[in-house]
């Protein structure tokens, strides 16, 4: 998974589209790549979320709306945390040797600046204040204070706005938590339709080995449109393994009780990733969490069989819409004997940043 992000001062409306597809791709980065480098706490990556969000959209290529790039401007801020001036980031991205014209070098040379700002300071940036006397090293394994503490440490300690209290910094820090996982051991990519993240309707696709050449369902003839052979696919897709709850064979209905006997984390939330399901008779319904609504509200995709009963559908009859595939949104708990949520233990391998390159600052004429 690489970095959604546009270099320029704009309004880019998929950056912007708050917990959408754009931000959940690049929090997930953010959330992996400070968790292996020393932010072992959970509620200290999510109040850098909440308060990112509202510098930068979580775009790192993100310049300050009003200002033009490389105006001279000492007001003008740039990057995930909105480093002001500009030059304190860009200065440093060069001098390091990460490539401005490339979002997955800048995107993690950003984060290795918080990391260094963090565990080994060359300027201050943390200013620890009477109502959060922390420093950000504390704050960065800190387990005893909530989220929303959290968030406003870094608020008055590092951001240090002119405007204060910004309560929205925090409140966005709790939906992050709501949203991730609680481990941070990959990036989620939605699915909202057959051809991404890849292609359902192509055998020669990686899409192939998760909802037919390695999936029991199809292989038993009761294939997709069938929402446990979809919903056993879009797991193997997401984790990496193929579900063993009901032997991967098992009817809807069952699915929750026997994840619940073999271990498997369930809960009333949605979470990315999470199977929801449900117990009504007659075989019961699975479907998984692809998107998660500043409202509330959740996305899931689905197969389902039709009137007529189709199923076992080979990738050259598949079709974007019901019942081979099709999206439902949900606002708060589902109804139809819903029995609750299976969370995936793990979501794909953290992403690997791509070698740093010796570069000259380049400054646009």
């Amino acid at each position: 998974m690489t970095w959604i992000s546009h270099w320029g001062s704009d309004y880019y409306s998929d950056v912007m589209d708050r917990f959408g597809q754009a931000q959940c791709n690049n929090a997930n980065l953010i959330y992996t790549y400070l968790a292996a480098h020393g932010f072992t706490s959970r509620n200290a990556i999510m109040a850098m979320l909440g308060n990112m969000m509202t510098e930068s959209y979580l775009n790192p290529g993100q310049w300050q709306h009003g200002y033009e790039p490389y105006d001279g401007n000492q007001y003008n801020g740039m990057g995930l945390v909105g480093w002001t001036p500009y030059w304190r980031i860009i200065d440093w991205l060069t001098s390091h040797g990460f490539d401005l014209n490339d979002p997955e070098s800048y995107g993690y040379g950003m984060l290795d600046k918080l990391i260094e700002e963090c565990f080994n300071p060359q300027e201050v940036t943390w200013i620890a204040t009477g109502s959060y006397p922390i420093s950000f090293a504390e704050f960065a394994v800190d387990t005893t204070h909530d989220i929303e503490w959290m968030a406003n440490a870094f608020l008055y300690n590092y951001e240090r706005p002119a405007t204060t209290p910004q309560p929205a910094r925090a409140a966005q820090a709790k939906k992050w938590s709501e949203i991730l996982p609680e481990k941070p051991v990959g990036t989620f990519v939605p699915r909202l339709s057959i051809y991404e993240p890849s292609d359902m309707s192509n055998p020669g696709s990686e899409a192939y080995k998760y909802y037919f050449g390695e999936n029991l369902y199809y292989q038993y003839g009761y294939g997709i449109a069938n929402c446990t052979a979809y919903a056993a696919g879009r797991w193997y897709e997401i984790t990496g393994e193929y579900p063993d709850f009901t032997a991967g064979t098992g009817n809807a209905n069952e699915w929750y009780a026997d994840a619940i006997a073999k271990g498997y984390e369930v809960g009333q939330t949605p979470r990315l990733g999470a199977i929801a399901c449900f117990g009504y008779t007659l075989g019961g319904h699975v479907c998984v969490v692809e998107q998660i609504n500043d409202d509330g509200s959740f996305i899931v995709s689905n197969s389902a069989w039709n009137s007529d009963g189709e199923m076992n559908i080979p990738p050259s009859g598949m079709f974007n819409s019901f019942p081979c595939f099709y999206l439902t949104t949900y606002t708060g708990t589902p109804g139809n004997q819903f029995q609750g949520f299976i969370y995936p233990p793990k979501i794909y391998t953290p992403p690997t940043p791509p070698k740093k390159l010796a570069l000259k600052r380049w400054i646009p004429n």
